[in-house]
């Protein structure tokens, strides 16, 4: 159940940046490749895991981040109801204050509901999405040079 959530949620998340890029743009670029950065707020506290994330970050182009990158903040919810608000907000402060501090460029979604936890359970991840070009692939971090070089191959190519 919870992984059929996921990816319902994940198909939503690629059709609102598909909508979304061709309203910025007034024409539709079916060829794109999307990425989906599923962020585990647990990386913040790792130095190696969130020196990957942002050398990855700052290695794609801005441009190429602006059109085609999306990224989710996943943490563990906690049970009850103030609790949750409270991780809420002190989980958005802390992204609003890593975004501004890292210049990152790109929207990042915070699932206030861990319905993305599963897809994170190794840590934080890329996953490359595009339809007409029947592309579907998954990356962990912390993320090779080689690695990093075929997603950025995957994303320029059209």
């Amino acid at each position: 159940m919870i992984r059929s959530c996921c990816v319902f949620l994940l198909v939503l998340i690629c059709c609102q940046m598909f909508v979304a890029s061709e309203q910025d743009t007034g024409e539709c670029d079916t060829g794109r490749v999307l990425c989906l950065i599923i962020i585990d707020f647990d990386d913040f506290f790792c130095f190696s895991c969130l020196e990957s994330f942002l050398h990855f970050i700052r290695y794609i182009p801005p441009a190429i981040r602006k059109k085609s990158f999306w990224g989710v903040l996943v943490y563990d919810s906690p049970a009850t109801d103030l609790e949750k608000e409270l991780s809420s907000r002190i989980a958005g402060k802390k992204l609003r204050g890593f975004k501004e501090a890292n210049q990152i460029d790109f929207p990042i979604l915070i699932d206030r509901g861990s319905h993305f936890k599963p897809l994170c359970q190794e840590g934080s991840a890329v996953f490359l999405f595009s339809k007409e070009r029947d592309l579907f692939r998954h990356y962990s971090f912390p993320l090779s040079q080689k690695q990093m070089d075929e997603i950025l191959c995957f994303i320029r190519s059209l």
